[in-house]
């Protein structure tokens, strides 16, 4: 999928609008001229200097086309479905996680998109629960971040 300069310009200059927004509320720092909104105000400004370059180029350019282009592959129904599928299981994983937990939701997340990408189901299966097994073991005991236990909190470790 392509989209055109002007679409991603329009995207990057809304990025730096957000962030010189967000950076206003930002404390001053007591006696410096200079405070902790300068450095995040300045990356905005020089992605609004792209964003505007890069909207002069796409509308000098004038690609055949349209505004997007979609690859071949999107006539594809098993791909597209496995793409939205990704989609729909990073959302639904924001929605579940904290009551389901992570080694459920992995689990079957993984066990679906193995299976949608042609795995056979016993191997499938087996990935999943030992990718989410090893994936846990990084995140949560290596790397120290907070996985949600949801149902399986009483046999936490």
């Amino acid at each position: 999928m392509k989209f055109h300069d002007v679409i991603s310009a329009a995207v990057i200059a809304l990025l730096a609008g957000w962030v010189l927004f967000h950076i206003q509320s930002f404390p001053p720092m007591p006696g410096q001229k200079y405070g902790p909104a300068v450095y995040p105000g300045l990356i905005a400004g020089g992605l609004l200097i792209c964003a505007l370059l890069l909207a002069v180029r796409g509308l000098r350019t004038r690609e055949p086309g349209g505004w997007i282009k979609l690859d071949a592959w999107w006539g594809d129904a098993r791909i597209a479905f496995g793409f939205w599928l990704i989609v729909g299981v990073l959302a639904a994983y924001t929605q579940v996680s904290e009551r389901l937990g992570f080694i459920p939701c992995a689990i079957v997340a993984l066990f679906a998109l193995t299976l949608t990408f042609r795995v056979r189901p016993a191997l499938a299966l087996v990935v999943a629960v030992a990718g989410t097994i090893l994936i846990h073991t990084i995140f949560y005991k290596g790397l120290r971040v907070p996985l949600p236990w949801g149902l399986l909190t009483p046999v936490a470790w």
